[in-house]
């Protein structure tokens, strides 16, 4: 049985995206289900990129583990969403860092032996349009535990994701020249309250807005406003493990986009967040914990997919030119 319907959204954010860059974008939907760990080069050989979605469960994981394994060691670009850059954290964990039983607080269950969750149940998170903490128990009703809607998250410099998003706004700026239609008002999906209110019914105080866009500013980021549907998040306490990268040396995570941090009078203040991390020396692998393909529009493809279809190309067309070259 396929769903290819469930991820309608992702489908046509690669397809904006290709549009963007002349480029047809030829999707092959694979089942994790249906992976042979020994056909791994026969099934994704002739892929350019590969993109593993959101997801809840663990039907397949062990085999989408083994796909991302791949596009890490091939030099394939890879672009996880949601539970897709979970479980290239949890890759990651296991075959880079040595960590065999590195795994998530969802995947794993009381039959698995004691391991490090690199993913975990998100107790507490703070919530920016009401300006309170939101608490979660592992023990409640499922119903009405996600970190949902749009939420800022920073981008860092000297990042992928930070050059995609700078990108996507100067070619918007250079495409209003010709047609308004291509251009931001803004900072494409960037600090625009009355952008975003108007645009999705989100009840947003703009003076807080300001506030956490100035503060970014000064620090030389750049604020951004994605969508979230998620109740599980990279553990904190193993950020500084992924950064710091294996003790032999090699290639480690950077925090290429992070929820603001707010000093909270209370002792139980929400845990810090990470929403993007790329790794470090490949050339285009990142995961982010938001959806993009949400807010992914035909004129307006979303900056993350228009630089994975962008690496994708390149890593075809320099494919292509050794064919040629060794011809």
């Amino acid at each position: 049985m396929t769903y290819y319907e469930s991820y309608k959204s992702v489908i046509e954010a690669l397809s904006h995206a290709g549009v963007r860059h002349g480029r047809r974008v030829d999707i092959r939907h694979l089942e994790a289900d249906d992976f042979r760990f020994q056909g791994l080069e026969d099934e994704l050989g002739p892929c350019d990129g590969i993109l593993v979605p959101g997801g809840f469960g663990d039907r397949g994981y062990e085999q989408m583990l083994e796909v991302i394994r791949y596009a890490r060691e091939s030099g394939k670009p890879f672009f996880g969403i949601c539970f897709g850059l979970q479980l290239a954290i949890v890759e990651y964990a296991r075959n880079v860092l040595g960590l065999p039983h590195a795994s998530s607080e969802e995947l794993r269950s009381p039959m698995d032996p004691p391991g490090e969750d690199f993913i975990y149940f998100m107790s507490s998170w703070y919530n920016y349009k009401t300006a309170r903490i939101v608490y979660r128990k592992r023990d409640s009703s499922i119903g009405g535990t996600m970190r949902l809607g749009l939420q800022p998250c920073f981008l860092n410099p000297g990042t992928k994701a930070f050059a995609a998003y700078s990108s996507a706004w100067s070619e918007g700026k250079r495409r209003a020249q010709r047609s308004p239609s291509y251009a931001y008002d803004e900072v494409p999906l960037t600090h625009s309250p009355s952008f975003y209110r108007t645009a999705f019914n989100q009840e947003i105080d703009p003076k807080t807005l300001a506030d956490l866009e100035k503060d970014a500013r000064e620090k030389g980021l750049l604020t951004v406003y994605e969508r979230h549907r998620h109740r599980y998040e990279i553990n904190p306490a193993y950020h500084g493990v992924l950064t710091a990268g294996p003790a032999g040396g090699g290639d480690r995570f950077l925090v290429s986009g992070e929820a603001p941090k707010f000093t909270v009078p209370e002792q139980n203040a929400p845990p810090h967040i990470v929403e993007i991390m790329e790794l470090e020396r490949h050339p285009w692998f990142l995961g982010c914990q938001f959806h993009p393909e949400f807010l992914s529009r035909p004129l307006r493809p979303h900056p993350l997919f228009q630089d994975f279809v962008r690496a994708a190309a390149d890593y075809r067309d320099g494919r292509k030119g050794k064919t040629q070259a060794g011809s």
